[in-house]
């Protein structure tokens, strides 16, 4: 296919989708949605060079900062224990635009209620300036509602067991064109017929219940019901995925550790995951989507049988 007809044929899935209400972008990737909107809108709109980053639940941005820093772009950082009203509030008139999220991508712990979203984007629209929302798309915000101002952008995405590509929705107010939009792979997956393993239900865990992590660190808070967060003390979350794998107790896609990933990404998680900064929190951390317990009803004794199997191996080794 000729790059001729790609970009005829990511105009057409884009103007498919869009109304005269609610426009709309596809992307393979939320990294590449993020990279185009921000870039394009720094291009398109020079007169304001400043932009502002609420790094709290999402990694997404820590790969376009220092992209920024090297541009000398000013970035405007909301401080982890400060009022998100009174950032808003002191953010400079030159400022381009705002990333955010309102969920955190690892544990699904719900950030911003409904009502604070709908606040920050009328708080920013009516300030001028974009409002760039990074949007778990098991939320089921009124997106029609949000759009109301005029300036909000929501990044759709289905997280960690869903599809790597993502829909951004926006008003006619972002008129600066797509910057990398048409060079992407034209392999887009219908969303009219979105990922199976998205379940709206709870899924209730009962022995595995004191390895809940909103047990452990944040009971009090709402969370996504796509995925179930363990730590498992301990025991390594790299191991108890392996083994559950091995036994095929689980697939992969539908389990992952933050043990499994390199120092190098780990890293940074203390700059959008406050409770990270606990060594034993990656080390011991499991998430496995609520799908996987509907597919295997026994799944919850497995993983209590393989923690019980790793508790015995360590023994072993240490005596």
């Amino acid at each position: 296919m000729s790059h001729f007809e790609t970009a005829d044929q990511y105009f057409k899935l884009n103007q498919k989708f869009s109304t005269d209400m609610m426009k709309t972008r596809f992307y393979t990737t939320l990294p590449l949605a993020v990279y185009d909107i921000s870039f394009s809108l720094l291009q398109f709109l020079s007169h304001k060079p400043k932009v502002a980053i609420i790094r709290q639940g999402v990694s997404v941005f820590e790969s376009v900062i220092p992209i920024f820093l090297r541009q000398q772009t000013p970035i405007q950082f909301k401080a982890a224990n400060q009022n998100i009203n009174d950032f808003l509030t002191q953010i400079d008139k030159e400022t381009n635009f705002v990333l955010w999220s309102a969920e955190n991508e690892i544990t699904g712990e719900i950030i911003y209620s409904e009502s604070q979203c709908h606040e920050i984007h009328k708080i920013l629209s009516e300030k001028k300036i974009f409002s760039i929302q990074i949007l778990h798309t098991q939320r089921g915000l009124n997106k029609a509602e949000i759009l109301k101002n005029n300036f909000a952008i929501l990044i759709e995405r289905q997280g960690l067991f869903g599809l790597s590509q993502v829909q951004i929705y926006f008003t006619e107010k972002l008129k600066a064109p797509t910057l990398i939009g048409a060079f992407q792979k034209n392999n887009f997956q219908n969303p009219e017929y979105p990922a199976a393993d998205n379940p709206a239900a709870e899924v209730e865990l009962k022995i595995l219940l004191n390895f809940q992590y909103e047990k452990l660190f944040q009971a009090t808070i709402s969370y996504l019901q796509d995925r179930k967060v363990f730590i498992f003390k301990n025991c390594a979350g790299q191991m108890m995925m392996q083994k559950l794998i091995e036994r095929k107790s689980i697939t992969p896609e539908m389990i992952f550790a933050t043990s499994a990933l390199s120092t190098w990404v780990l890293d940074t998680f203390k700059n959008w995951w406050i409770e990270s900064e606990k060594p034993s929190l990656l080390l011991n951390l499991v998430v496995i989507s609520s799908q996987a317990f509907k597919l295997n009803l026994n799944l919850e004794s497995e993983i209590l049988d393989v923690y019980k199997e790793i508790q015995i191996e360590t023994s072993w080794a240490i005596g």
